[in-house]
């Protein structure tokens, strides 16, 4: 139990302070709260609006586009999205722009037509990664009305061709649409949601739910506390060796 005096001293202290704005699961907290412009982005790949970055009308991220991304090794499909390069980002940006249902989408011609996209349309890479995390942010925000301790497959970042018939089905049987019509059509956030909606249906204590910002803040606060009884750990395990 954390005492008065430490919390002041917590709150002094600019290496926590530090680790606080850096933590990845504050972030993920933070990012769940109620936002007019994060609900208008989400409510449009829901209604079926498609997507524009700059002047570039583009198609939707769909599950189809999404799990062949996840073949290219794309570092978009895991956690270390913010570390993609300027190739990564053409490659994503420039599959925005096609459909795959259509022409030669072999890996090999995708990485060829999409080099130096960004640049042919006078576009900074790095504004192109922000603006491309952010979507994939949006697209899988659903997944924050699950508990903690669920997931949503026993392979976490693994968008393969059984994920992608798996997760598709699911969404077809929800919406009482085509698969085809889910895994090309479709938007891989409003399919999240439809998927959640099915999870819903079988969740018997209805502990799928979106959480309330009061209910956020809360959780917020008991995390920040255990991760400051593990900062003061350390510290006086430190004092210890000296």
């Amino acid at each position: 139990m954390i005492t008065d005096e430490q919390l002041r001293q917590l709150a002094a202290s600019g290496e926590f302070q530090e680790l606080l704005q850096n933590d990845e699961h504050i972030k993920k907290l933070e990012a769940l709260k109620c936002n007019p412009r994060d609900e208008y982005i989400a409510l449009s790949d829901v209604l079926g609006w498609n997507p524009m970055f700059r002047s570039l009308k583009l198609n939707r991220l769909t599950p189809a586009l999404w799990a062949f991304l996840w073949t290219l090794r794309s570092p978009y499909t895991q956690e270390e999205m913010y570390k993609a390069d300027e190739l990564d980002t053409d490659i994503f940006l420039y599959l925005l722009t096609v459909d795959l249902r259509e022409g030669d989408v072999s890996p090999k011609k995708i990485v060829i037509a999409a080099i130096g996209f960004c640049r042919k349309h006078g576009i900074c890479w790095q504004e192109a990664r922000a603006w491309l995390c952010e979507r994939v942010h949006f697209a899988f925000r659903a997944g924050g009305m699950l508990p903690r301790t669920d997931s949503w497959s026993d392979n976490a970042h693994v968008f393969d061709a059984d994920w992608l018939t798996f997760f598709c089905s699911i969404v077809a049987q929800e919406t009482r649409e085509k698969v085809s019509v889910v895994m090309y059509d479709m938007g891989l956030g409003s399919c999240c949601y439809y998927f959640i909606q099915a999870l819903r249906k079988k969740n018997k204590k209805r502990r799928i739910c979106k959480r309330t910002d009061a209910e956020l803040c809360k959780q917020i606060y008991e995390y920040t506390l255990q991760l400051g009884e593990k900062f003061l750990a350390g510290k006086a395990e430190m004092k210890g060796d000296r």
